[in-house]
């Protein structure tokens, strides 16, 4: 038979295991506070690589012309918007001729990749990649039915040795002449596509 002693042993059982459950409840919050806070601190410090794509200024006699044996020069820029340097991994582009609604909606890389050699892109700093498109993708722009489109990823550390991604893809429509103008309307590359082009981490 238990006596007084007995339930009070019991209840305060129950007080010490509901006390443990309490304060082990505080620290998992504050201890997912400080990640989340950490987090955030890393993620304004850390380095942001984002993709800005310029043709060789000579491009406009290219488009004027369509001759054949010409070569479509342009150069990929990895610019770092972060606060901390960037080391650049490697990268892959690809440039298509084609109507955009054939694009697939996820955007496949194929299987070459350019090694970067861990180049390191300091903040406002960047780094061109040369990307040539040969005679025959120039050629079939020639219709104005197709348009030119490059896209890629770039694979890169930040200073926190975390590696990130960012994809990108660009396309250019034939510049056609202004009416009552001889000059061409600018062979501009434009950001655009669905969400999955341009995922970053």
């Amino acid at each position: 038979k238990k006596d007084i002693w007995d339930y009070a042993a019991i209840i305060a059982g129950v007080v010490i295991a509901g006390l443990t459950l309490f304060l082990a409840c505080i620290a998992w919050i504050q201890a997912k506070a400080a990640k989340e806070s950490a987090d955030a601190l890393i993620n304004s410090e850390r380095a942001w690589i984002s993709i800005t794509i310029k043709h060789d200024p000579g491009i406009d006699e290219v488009m004027l012309s369509f001759v054949e044996k010409k070569i479509m020069h342009f150069d990929c820029f990895f610019e770092n918007f972060g606060r901390t340097p960037a080391k650049l991994e490697s990268c892959q582009i690809v440039s298509m001729v084609c109507p955009l609604d054939d694009l697939p909606p996820e955007p496949d890389f194929g299987k070459d990749t350019i090694g970067l050699e861990r180049v390191v892109v300091v903040p406002r700093d960047k780094v061109p990649q040369p990307i040539e498109v040969d005679e025959t993708k120039v050629a079939r722009l020639a219709s104005g039915d197709e348009q030119l489109v490059i896209y890629g990823v770039v694979h890169y550390f930040d200073v926190f040795n975390k590696t990130h991604y960012s994809r990108f893809r660009f396309h250019c429509q034939r510049g056609l002449p202004i009416e009552g103008d001889d000059s061409l309307v600018p062979f501009e590359p434009e950001r655009n596509g669905p969400a999955s082009y341009h995922e970053a981490t």
